[in-house]
């Protein structure tokens, strides 16, 4: 594995700011230098919600309109193509607001990413397993193939839209190449509403060679960089992002009701929990649920 930070940047109204929210975007935004400073701001700014029901009225309630306006609204109802207030809460809870000048996102004790990308790892993972590729596994009669079945797709699939369909987002991604440094650092979000994409991705950053110094010279080298483009799951029907609203969560439960009545499969991942897991929460109930496996052996 190799070290790697994400200290992700955000690019609004063709002004950089440091992001998640901390003390240096608090700065950078109102020229306070200090948390009480910061604090004092933020209460002041805020639009107090006591119950707050959705997605925006959280955040409003937390961080008022003008940042909210500035980093929240725009990049939201790209991803999700729903206003914020038609969204869970739960979703912009995941976000970090801090009195500190600290600008990791994540605050876990080990970050890195696989020396050799993920493609070698899962490639790895998979020595001297059978896989077969291009398989319809709704033709499939896998209980010929396998005492347990452990499933990571759509669960509603599974059951085959018993109850409806549960709603998901989706992106395609565009790769370009560019000569030179793209944009000086690995993530870079676009918060504005009329820039088609959420993110760019520049690839050679997540490689501790480019935490060195750089000298005044401009390097010339290829880089590769990932565009985020949100598309509508009826376009483009792969999903990503589970939609955990209050419509979708009622609608799930009836699933996982059915869920528990299958004691030889395992749902997992993403779309087979219908949760909005990060990947160390997908690994994490991964190996519980393997330890689990093993133990009912």
């Amino acid at each position: 594995m190799e070290t790697f930070v994400n200290k992700p940047k955000v690019l609004s109204n063709n002004k950089v700011f440091s992001f998640p929210l901390n003390m240096m975007t608090f700065h950078q935004l109102w020229g306070v230098v200090t948390p009480k400073e910061a604090l004092r701001k933020l209460k002041e700014v805020r639009i107090k919600c006591e119950n707050p029901r959705n997605f925006e009225e959280w955040a409003l309630d937390k961080i008022g309109q003008e940042l909210y306006d500035l980093f929240i609204y725009g990049y939201t109802k790209k991803q999700w193509l729903k206003e914020p207030s038609l969204l869970p809460s739960s979703i912009i809870q995941r976000l970090p607001i801090r009195l500190t000048y600290e600008e990791n996102y994540f605050t876990t004790k080990y970050q890195s990413m696989p020396k050799e990308g993920y493609s070698k790892l899962v490639e790895n993972m998979l020595d001297g397993i059978d896989v077969k590729l291009e398989e319809d596994f709704f033709k499939l009669d896998w209980e010929k193939i396998a005492n347990h079945l452990v499933y990571s797709g759509e669960v509603d699939s599974f059951f085959k839209h018993k109850y409806g369909s549960l709603e998901y987002n989706t992106l395609k991604f565009e790769h370009k190449k560019f000569k030179g440094d793209y944009q000086g650092n690995a993530v870079f979000n676009h918060v504005d509403i009329n820039v088609p994409y959420l993110r760019s991705i520049e690839h050679k950053h997540f490689k501790n060679s480019y935490l060195k110094h750089y000298t005044l010279n401009e390097n010339e080298d290829e880089t590769i960089v990932s565009f985020d483009i949100p598309i509508s799951y009826e376009e483009n029907p792969e999903p990503f992002y589970p939609i955990r609203d209050e419509k979708n969560s009622n609608l799930y439960s009836q699933y996982f009701n059915l869920k528990k009545m299958l004691p030889n499969v395992t749902f997992g991942g993403r779309l087979g929990e219908y949760k909005y897991l990060d990947i160390d929460q997908t690994i994490a109930s991964a190996m519980t649920k393997a330890k689990n496996l093993l133990r009912a052996k």
